[in-house]
């Protein structure tokens, strides 16, 4: 059970009130729309009575798993139902975050697939959509680092994080940036 052994009813306003709480807590809309979207899903996956339980909740996990949802994909999903569960009061988890090895082996783009990918944003004709994966192709940061693309880093031409390392954002990449930047008027 949850904390106490008390259950948390799952409801449509109480999705709506967590979202509303975290909008006033000045979340990006980005992150309360996937937030919302997991909490929805698990709503449609619960039975009957729509009840908070660690088993259903590890059953809803396994239901992610056999759906193909990768380990990090299935962390969101959890980290969205816990973040309901301390807005409900509740402190426990409802199931042990999965882990998977920090130096894991993730298969790379070969060159290949990854101008077959800019060919096919660039004749999309989004600017945008070809700067984010030539940066995410270029530069050394995760896709939720992306915030730290800032125009001052493109102006500097080096991502600064706080615990003291430096990414260079290659002179090719920093001048398409600021040209994207120049034109849109950033």
């Amino acid at each position: 059970m949850l904390e106490n052994d008390q259950p948390v009813r799952l409801t449509k306003s109480l999705i709506e009130r967590y979202r509303q709480s975290l909008s006033i807590r000045g979340c990006k809309q980005q992150t309360i729309r996937m937030y919302i979207c997991y909490l929805n899903k698990l709503y449609s996956f619960l039975q009957t009575g729509k009840q908070l339980t660690n088993e259903n909740l590890s059953q809803w996990v396994e239901s992610l798993k056999l759906e193909g949802y990768s380990d990090r994909t299935i962390n969101l999903h959890i980290s969205a139902v816990n973040g309901l569960l301390r807005f409900c009061g509740h402190r426990s988890l409802p199931s042990s975050v999965i882990t998977y090895p920090r130096d894991a082996d993730f298969p790379k783009l070969t060159r290949e697939e990854y101008l077959q990918l800019l060919f096919y944003v660039k004749k999309k004709e989004s600017c945008r959509d070809y700067l984010l994966v030539k940066t995410l192709a270029t530069i050394d940061i995760n896709v939720t680092d992306l915030f730290m693309v800032t125009v001052e880093a493109c102006q500097k031409g080096v991502i600064e994080y706080s615990n003291q390392r430096e990414v260079v954002i290659p002179n090719n990449l920093k001048k398409e940036l600021l040209t994207y930047i120049e034109k849109k008027d950033l």
